[in-house]
């Protein structure tokens, strides 16, 4: 399958195969599904400048999801308030997986094509990278994260008394200053 983008005059060819390994093609997947399934859509918003087409945004949806300017992240609902846009399906009847393929492949080439996009999921992919990044680094140096633990120790000596019968769990967490969870959390470590 071959989907042919138009921008300002640059035409911009991208076939749509999974690797050689034997898996079907996209095309062929898509052709294989009942067209139930094929009702999902990619679409862009753009704006005009200078008479010229300007993409900022490419989606994938279905209904009537293309025309909706609201629910969507804080920088398109600002851009979209701030600038008269427009918005137009690409290509549609598609499968949903290959809604996701075209949808990604249509970004790659339109950032190819040298425009800057909006697109929040790889925002947020990126920033709970970064964090996830930062937390290991911290970690590495020796940061602990979590509420302070309270526990001043002393737990097996507590726990002879509880198993005595001398001291009930509840009693027991208090006079340690622990959670009822972390003590079945080392009453089953412990044992």
């Amino acid at each position: 399958m071959e989907l042919t983008l138009n921008v300002m005059g640059t035409d911009r060819t991208i076939k749509f195969e999974k690797s050689q390994t034997g898996k079907q093609t996209w095309g062929e997947f898509a052709l294989s599904q009942s067209r139930e399934k094929c009702h999902y859509y990619v679409y862009m918003w753009y704006v005009f400048k200078d008479g010229e087409v300007v993409p900022f945004y490419i989606g994938k949806g279905t209904g009537e999801r293309y025309k909706i300017k609201t629910g969507r992240s804080p920088k398109f609902e600002e851009f979209v308030l701030k600038n008269e846009c427009y918005s137009a399906i690409l290509v549609d009847n598609l499968p949903e997986e290959l809604a996701y393929y075209v949808e990604e492949q249509c970004k790659l080439a339109i950032k190819l094509l040298g425009y800057q996009i909006i697109d929040a999921e790889h925002d947020l992919k990126e920033r709970k990278k970064r964090a996830k990044e930062g937390i290991a680094a911290a970690k590495a140096r020796g940061s602990k994260f979590g509420r302070p633990s309270e526990y001043n120790g002393g737990y097996e000596e507590i726990k002879k008394r509880v198993d005595a019968g001398e001291l009930s769990v509840t009693e027991a967490c208090k006079e340690i200053k622990l959670s009822r969870a972390q003590w079945y959390r080392m009453a089953s470590a412990y044992q």
